[in-house]
C-alpha cells in the first residue's frame, strides 16, 4: 500500500502557490483553443509574408511559452514574448529552451504598457503580428481593453494583424427562478427590506458552466443575439465605455429576470476560424435538431474549459414578457465589467448604472449563501414554545423566522460588521426590535440558555467541514454559561465516494504528451511540485457544473456529536467498486442532523448508481482531492482515508491508496 500526502511548504510556497493556482494546465489541455491559436498564427504569419513583410511577432503573456513557439514553428522571423511575472517568465524560458527555440525567441520580464522600443531597448522596433491570450469570461475582465488599446498605440505598426481579430458578443435573455434564487430573497413570513429588494446585487458577472443547468430549470425567451463586436485589429480604439441598445423578438411569454452571456472569437479577419463558447444549446458545433443523444450526453459533447465559461446577468427590472412581442436590451460596458438592462420599450432611461450593492445583504452574503437561506425553512426546526433560544450562523434569518412559530427569548449572535448592519436592517424592517436581541458577545446573554439552534453557515469556511469546527468553538466558549441546553444539530457527519471526474482532473494533471507538439515535460515537473507544495488536500468545488461519474458507495469518514463533544482521528477503508473507468478523484459532503429527525445534506440529489454520471445539488460547495495522476495510472482498488483533527478542531485527510 502506497502513502501520498501534500510536500510540506517552504520558502518556496509564494511560487509554487501562483504555478498551482494559475489556468495554464486547464488552458494547454485546451485542445480547441491550441489548434485555433496555432491555425491563426500560421494564418497572420503567410499573410504578412505574401505582403512581403517580414513576420514580426509580439506574444503578450507567455504563459508556458506555447504561443510565441507557433509564432516561431510557423516561420515568423522574430518572436517577442512579454510576461509580467518573474517565475513563469523563467519556467517559459526552460520551456522554450528545451524546444530549441531559445535563440528565436526573446522574452521581456516586464507588464506590457512598461515596455519600451528602440535602439538599445526592450524592443529594436514594433510588431506586425499581434497575439495575445488576455481574455476572461466577460472578455474584457482581465484588462483587455487597455491592453490592446496601449499595444497599438506604442508598441504596434499601424497595419499589423491581430490574433485573435476580433470577438463577437452573444445574450440570451431568459426566465430563470434558478439562478434568480442566488441574487434575490423569496422568504415568506418576514418582511425583506425595501432597500434589499430595490437593491441590483453584486456588480460581478456570475460565472457558471451553463451547459450543466438542467434545461428544464430555465425557459428561453427568445433566440440569442449578438449585442456587439468588439475589433482587436487596431483599426479603432477599443473604447474603454460603451452603451448598445438592441432590440429582440420575444418567442416565449415569461419573466426577464436574467441574461446568459458567452462571447466567440475570430482568429482571423475572414472569420474562417472560430472559437464559441456557447452553452451546448447554442453551440454551432452540437446539433440539437439532428441529434438523437440525451440532455446528460449533450451538456459533455462539446469543448471543456474553466479558463472560459459563461456567464449570468441579473435583470433588475424583471418585465412580464408577452409572446410574440418586441423587447429590448441595453447592454453597456466600462473597462473591465458589462451590465445591462430589459424594457419593453425603446425610450426607456438611457443612464443605466452599473450594479453595485447598496443595501450590504448583497456584499454581507455570497450567492451561494442567499440560495440556502432561500431553502431553509425554520417551519423544519422543533422549537420550545418557551424559554431561550441562542440562533448562530453568519446572517442566519432563522431567529426572525423563529418569531412566528414561538414565543421564547430571542438571541442572534452576529460577528462579522457587515452581516452585523444588514441584520440590524431586517430586524428594524420587520418591528422585531422587542423580541429579537442581535448580540456581538455570547457574555451578553442574561438569561439560561434552553436551546441552540444553528444555521451551520459561517464566512469563515472555505470547506463545507469548516462550519463542524466553528460550531464547536462555540460550543466550548458555552461551556461555563448557566442552564442546561443542546444544540440544534446534534451532530455533522462527513462523507466520502470515489468518482471518475470528466475532465476537472485537468485543471491539477501533467499535459503528459505534447502540447501542439511542444514538450513541455519541464511544466509537468513543475507542476507536480506545485501542486504538492501549494495545493489544498481538499479543495471546495460546486460539483453539479463538473460531471464525474460514480465508481462506488460513499462512507462517513468522520462524525462529531456535539453535545457529548465527541470526536476523534479514524481511518476508514473507501472501495472503489467499478474498474470501467479510473478513479481519479475522492469527493466528500457533510450531512447535518437535527433532533427531530431533519437533516441538511451535500449528498447528490438522487441516488448515486454505479458508473452514471452523479446528480448533485445546484447549489451546494463540496469538497474534492483530485488523486495525483501518478496514483491514478496504477488503477487504484480501494483507498484508505486517515482522518485528523489536531487541538484547533482541524479536520484534515490523508490517503492511502491501494492498487492491488
Amino acid at each position: 500500500m502506497d502513502y501520498y500526502k501534500p510536500t510540506s511548504k517552504d520558502d518556496s510556497y509564494d511560487y509554487y502557490q501562483e504555478v498551482a493556482r494559475s489556468a495554464f494546465a486547464d488552458m494547454l489541455h485546451d485542445k480547441e483553443r491550441n489548434e485555433k491559436y496555432s491555425l491563426g498564427i500560421k494564418a497572420a504569419i503567410v499573410e504578412m509574408k505574401s505582403q512581403g513583410r517580414k513576420a514580426n511577432v509580439l506574444d503578450i503573456g507567455t504563459g508556458t511559452g506555447l504561443l510565441a513557439m507557433l509564432a516561431a514553428q510557423h516561420g515568423a522571423d522574430t518572436v517577442t514574448t512579454i510576461e509580467a511575472f518573474s517565475p513563469v517568465s523563467n519556467f517559459a524560458r526552460q520551456i522554450i529552451s528545451d524546444n530549441g527555440f531559445k535563440d528565436k525567441i526573446k522574452i521581456i520580464t516586464k507588464h506590457s504598457t512598461k515596455v519600451k522600443i528602440g535602439c538599445g531597448q526592450d524592443m529594436e522596433q514594433k510588431a506586425n503580428i499581434l497575439v495575445a491570450e488576455v481574455l476572461d469570461t466577460e472578455l474584457i475582465g482581465e484588462g483587455a481593453i487597455s491592453t490592446y488599446n496601449h499595444a497599438h498605440k506604442y508598441l504596434m505598426e499601424s497595419s499589423c494583424i491581430c490574433v485573435p481579430h476580433s470577438a463577437s458578443i452573444f445574450v440570451q435573455i431568459v426566465d430563470c427562478p434558478t439562478v434568480v434564487n442566488w441574487n434575490s430573497l423569496t422568504l415568506e413570513g418576514i418582511k425583506i427590506p425595501d432597500d434589499v429588494l430595490r437593491c441590483r446585487g453584486s456588480p460581478s458577472i456570475h460565472d457558471l458552466q451553463l451547459s450543466q443547468l438542467p434545461t428544464n430549470s430555465f425557459k428561453t425567451l427568445g433566440s440569442f443575439f449578438n449585442i456587439c463586436d468588439v475589433d482587436f485589429s487596431g483599426k479603432t480604439q477599443i473604447k474603454s465605455l460603451e452603451r448598445f441598445t438592441k432590440q429582440f423578438q420575444v418567442e416565449r411569454k415569461g419573466v426577464a429576470n436574467a441574461i446568459f452571456f458567452w462571447w466567440e472569437i475570430k482568429m482571423n479577419s475572414s472569420g474562417s476560424i472560430l472559437l464559441n463558447c456557447a452553452p451546448y444549446w447554442n453551440h454551432p458545433d452540437c446539433d440539437l435538431k439532428n441529434s438523437e443523444k440525451n440532455e446528460i450526453y449533450l451538456r459533455n459533447s462539446i469543448p471543456w474549459r474553466d479558463h472560459w465559461m459563461q456567464g449570468v446577468f441579473y435583470i433588475q427590472s424583471r418585465q412580464s414578457l408577452k409572446e410574440n412581442s418586441c423587447a429590448y436590451v441595453t447592454a453597456c460596458h466600462d473597462e473591465f465589467s458589462w451590465w445591462f438592462e430589459v424594457s419593453q420599450t425603446a425610450s426607456f432611461d438611457s443612464s443605466i448604472e452599473r450594479p453595485l450593492c447598496t443595501c450590504i445583504f448583497h456584499m454581507a452574503n455570497s450567492r451561494s449563501r442567499i440560495m440556502e437561506m432561500n431553502k431553509l425553512k425554520i417551519e423544519s426546526f422543533d422549537l420550545p414554545k418557551t424559554g431561550c433560544l441562542l440562533f448562530l450562523g453568519d446572517h442566519s434569518l432563522l431567529g426572525l423566522q423563529a418569531t412566528l412559530q414561538t414565543d421564547a427569548k430571542i438571541y442572534i449572535f452576529q460577528s462579522h460588521p457587515l452581516c452585523i448592519k444588514s441584520m440590524k436592517n431586517f430586524i428594524e424592517s420587520n418591528n422585531l426590535q422587542e423580541r429579537v436581541q442581535l448580540i456581538f458577545d455570547l457574555n451578553n446573554i442574561s438569561e439560561p440558555i434552553t436551546q441552540i439552534i444553528a444555521d451551520p453557515h459561517f464566512n469563515d469556511a472555505i470547506l463545507p467541514w469548516d462550519n463542524i469546527r466553528i460550531l464547536q468553538k462555540f460550543m466550548i466558549n458555552l461551556k461555563n454559561h448557566k442552564g442546561t441546553f443542546m444544540l440544534n444539530p446534534v451532530s455533522a457527519s462527513i462523507y466520502a465516494a470515489p468518482v471518475h471526474f470528466l475532465n476537472l482532473h485537468k485543471i491539477r494533471w501533467p499535459l503528459e504528451s505534447s502540447c501542439e507538439g511542444f514538450d513541455h515535460k519541464m511544466f509537468d515537473e513543475v507542476l507536480d511540485v506545485a501542486s504538492s507544495f501549494a495545493d489544498a488536500n481538499v479543495e471546495p468545488f460546486s460539483l453539479w457544473e463538473y460531471p464525474c461519474l460514480s465508481l462506488g458507495s460513499s462512507v462517513e469518514v468522520f462524525k462529531m456529536n456535539f453535545n457529548d463533544e465527541s470526536c476523534k482521528s479514524s481511518k476508514t477503508i473507501l472501495p472503489v467498486e467499478s474498474s470501467l473507468k479510473t478513479c481519479n478523484g475522492i469527493v466528500f459532503w457533510v450531512e447535518w442532523k437535527f433532533n427531530n429527525q431533519m437533516k441538511i445534506s451535500q449528498e447528490p440529489s438522487q441516488e448515486m448508481r454505479l458508473n452514471e454520471l452523479i446528480n448533485w445539488s445546484i447549489n451546494d460547495r463540496h469538497g474534492v482531492h483530485l488523486i495525483p495522476e501518478s496514483q491514478v495510472k496504477r488503477i487504484i482498488k480501494e483507498i484508505e482515508i486517515e482522518t485528523v483533527i489536531d487541538d484547533e478542531i482541524l479536520i484534515n485527510f490523508l490517503y492511502f491508496f491501494n492498487s492491488k
